[in-house]
């Protein structure tokens, strides 16, 4: 059984226990670790591993949220079975799986991006920094999944991103072969 570490920002949001469904369904073994929103309903995701509060559209809060959950993220997930798969869904959560590479070296590293914040196309100095993490983290994906072709033309293909992923449909994700 493949055993899938699934980063997420939001574990209240009904789209993350969609994926976790969908991923058990297709014979996955699944731990779930993110922040939640003040007063969230995670009962639907029993054993996920909160890693804090954060709030929507408050974009700086977030990052020092991710930040402070960046000093101790091994720690928190240290119980669970090393993943044999580690999907960070959005950005934010990239910089999280980026500092899990140690702990799960052997692990590829899945990028879900499902949308591109506005900061990223910013033209401005901000904009650009973002860009910068986003394809340095990038650069350790293995895979890059995305909710549409579009973000692949728009926006990665645009941006010259030579990360060494492509996207692929999520039913597509494999283990690594044990030979």
């Amino acid at each position: 059984m493949v055993r899938i570490l699934y980063l997420v920002h939001n574990l209240g949001d009904s789209a993350v226990l969609r994926r976790v469904r969908m991923l058990r369904l297709g014979g996955a073994e699944v731990t779930v670790a993110g922040f939640a929103r003040p007063g969230a309903d995670l009962s639907a995701l029993p054993g996920c591993i909160s890693l804090g509060t954060t709030f929507d559209a408050r974009f700086a809060q977030r990052a020092l949220s991710v930040l402070s959950a960046s000093t101790r993220i091994v720690s928190r997930v240290a119980a669970t079975p090393r993943p044999d798969i580690i999907i960070a869904r959005n950005l934010e959560m990239l910089a999280l799986a980026s500092r899990l590479r140690r702990w799960a070296p052997s692990a590829p590293l899945v990028y879900e991006c499902l949308d591109i914040h506005r900061l990223m196309l910013r033209g401005d100095f901000v904009g650009g920094l973002l860009r910068v993490l986003e394809r340095m983290m990038g650069r350790r994906s293995a895979l890059l999944v995305t909710s549409s072709p579009a973000f692949l033309r728009e926006y990665f293909d645009r941006r010259s991103y030579r990360c060494g992923y492509r996207s692929r449909p999520a039913s597509m994700l494999r283990a690594p072969s044990s030979r």
